[in-house]
């Protein structure tokens, strides 16, 4: 095992504003001695319920070191402590002079018609593959990605997709992925970073119902329940899993996407998935070992049907 990662207190921080988008209170902060345009970090708690504390701050933080290790571009994450409020603080992916415009606003210009996923539509009409691609037309990859020259904007898209399926991920809506418009209009848009991944690896599930499906052999029932649900399908038969969708979004991008892909997630050894999830401190020894399960079935289930 490496050393844990830092919890870091931002208690301190100064308050840049308040987070409109989302269901839940979140914070910008500013990071004390970054310059003279400091570097801004969103400060996301956790969700405390009576039977005890949900976990999208170690779920966030192993997803987004998951993420580099297969090569996807993502926010960086780290555990964090606000005026003793467990959480995490993930940096910002816009900064200034970079605007960013959610998947949101971008589909309507590609579906007629399109309902917002806050809509909460059953089937999620519209928001399907082929119409992501068509609304990252044109687009780069994200600034400062270590990607094959070549790669356009979906071939990366189709990444974020993969690394859903490795955390189990059912949260990838349309306010969870967006484009960066640079301030001179001659440069082109660009896909944003991975943001937002703290509903993984189940990060809601008490401790007796881990150690029950770890007893009784049902972390692999329980991943192949991982369905695609935010995006378009119909009743029957239903969504697709996450690894499916991987599948067909890999197939979509083409053969050098893919194989590039599948290569990234076939060098993560399986040692090195146990180390990041040994590295957080504060987690239960059921959640960390069902985590470390869920990441071991999703990557065979990966290599073997995509």
């Amino acid at each position: 095992m490496t050393g844990q990662y830092q919890v870091i207190d931002v208690s301190e921080w100064p308050v840049a504003s308040i987070e409109p988008r989302g269901e839940e209170a979140k914070t910008w902060l500013e990071e004390p001695d970054s310059g003279q345009d400091p570097r801004r970090w969103l400060f996301k708690p956790i969700t405390t319920h009576d039977w005890g504390d949900q976990g999208e701050d170690w779920s966030e933080k192993i997803s987004s070191e998951v993420g580099r290790l297969l090569g996807v571009p993502c926010a960086q994450v780290e555990l964090a402590s606000h005026h003793g409020e467990r959480g995490l603080i993930s940096l910002d992916l816009a900064p200034r002079p970079l605007q960013l415009f959610t998947g949101m606003l971008l589909m309507p210009a590609v579906v007629s018609g399109y309902q917002v996923g806050a809509d909460r539509v059953n089937g999620r009409p519209g928001h399907s593959l082929s119409n992501i691609r068509l609304a990252l037309t044109g687009c780069a990859p994200p600034p400062v990605s270590d990607l094959p020259s070549g790669f356009y904007a979906f071939d990366v898209f189709v990444g974020y997709l993969l690394l859903d399926a490795l955390i189990a991920n059912r949260d990838r809506h349309d306010e969870n992925w967006a484009i960066l418009r640079p301030a001179d209009p001659t440069q082109p848009d660009m896909l944003c970073g991975a943001y937002d991944h703290g509903s993984s690896l189940g990060y809601n599930l008490r401790d007796a119902a881990r150690e029950q499906k770890l007893r009784e052999g049902q972390v692999e029932h329980w991943v192949k329940r991982g369905t695609a649900w935010r995006f378009e399908h119909t009743t029957p038969p239903g969504p697709v899993t996450l690894v499916g969708l991987a599948a067909e979004g890999l197939r979509m991008a083409g053969p050098a996407t893919r194989g590039y892909w599948l290569d990234r997630l076939q060098g993560i050894d399986t040692n090195v998935l146990v180390n990041v999830v040994s590295s957080v401190p504060g987690m239960s020894d059921p959640a960390r070992t069902f985590a470390m399960e869920v990441l071991r079935l999703n990557r065979e289930r990966l290599l073997n049907e995509c």
